[in-house]
């Protein structure tokens, strides 16, 4: 079973992470929704406190979901998705549709993309984790390949102390060996009748348009579509306002 975290009290809300995230990632916005909703905030596998296991596929790890939400009963659930995890979500409206109320997929298509992730997990890989005292070491190191201060902030939050020594919490090399999984089109099946929200963070490339719009109207009959200007990929985190007022507006007229 996936190890998660639950906040408030009311109709269950499942976040999704993404790609060496966890489930603290939705930390604060659950906030926003814990008044009204139990927010239940998954460490997917290989991530986070969640058990490791080579199987990396969309399929599995769809599977893990779907045993959660059916082992506590997570009737008329919202689902919210950002990136890796928006693919999931996809696949879990896809495998147990009686289970899911709503979903939110959050700047990412159902479609393969291009492997690029193993740059930064080889650089993640390549990184010296021995006779090292502070993290700031760390993030110099990893400076030299990754020069984005902003991912290496979020790349080292995978990192834990164990005996006074640095070890990486996810499944670093079952991820890197099979990164051209997580790029893969997840297993979902078309003419799925669920609202579904598409949050497009409108600096990303991640969602194409119009042309992933047909995507998403391909697999799902109940589509709509927002753009938030000037957000990056974790849309959620750096427009947190604007990602709450069409979360909000989707969810009351759901």
């Amino acid at each position: 079973m996936l190890f998660f975290e639950e906040l408030g009290g009311g109709p269950p809300l499942l976040f999704l992470h993404g790609f060496l995230g966890s489930g603290t990632n939705w930390r604060q916005i659950s906030k926003h929704f814990s008044e009204r909703y139990t927010c239940i905030l998954p460490d997917l596998r290989n991530h986070g406190w969640s058990f490791h296991n080579n199987d990396c596929s969309y399929l599995a790890m769809a599977e893990d979901v779907c045993e959660l939400i059916r082992h506590y009963h997570l009737n008329e659930c919202i689902i919210i998705g950002h990136s890796m995890g928006g693919k999931i979500a996809m696949s879990v409206m896809s495998m147990i549709p009686e289970y899911i109320k709503a979903g939110i997929i959050v700047d990412i298509a159902p479609k393969a993309y291009a492997a690029i992730h193993a740059p930064i997990l080889d650089a993640m890989c390549n990184l010296s984790l021995s006779n090292v005292s502070s993290l700031s070491e760390l993030d110099l190191d990893l400076s030299r390949e990754i020069p984005d201060p902003e991912l290496r902030r979020f790349l080292l939050k995978n990192l834990v102390k164990d005996n006074e020594k640095y070890v990486w919490k996810i499944n670093l090399e079952a991820l890197r060996k099979h990164s051209h999984v997580i790029s893969a089109l997840p297993p979902i099946s078309e003419g799925i009748d669920i609202p579904v929200l598409v949050i497009k963070a409108g600096n990303s490339s991640y969602i194409k348009d119009p042309e992933d719009r047909y995507l998403f109207e391909r697999y799902f009959d109940q589509t709509w579509f927002e753009i938030i200007p000037g957000a990056g990929h974790w849309v959620h985190a750096s427009h947190p306002r604007e990602f709450l007022s069409c979360v909000d507006h989707f969810i009351n007229e759901s």
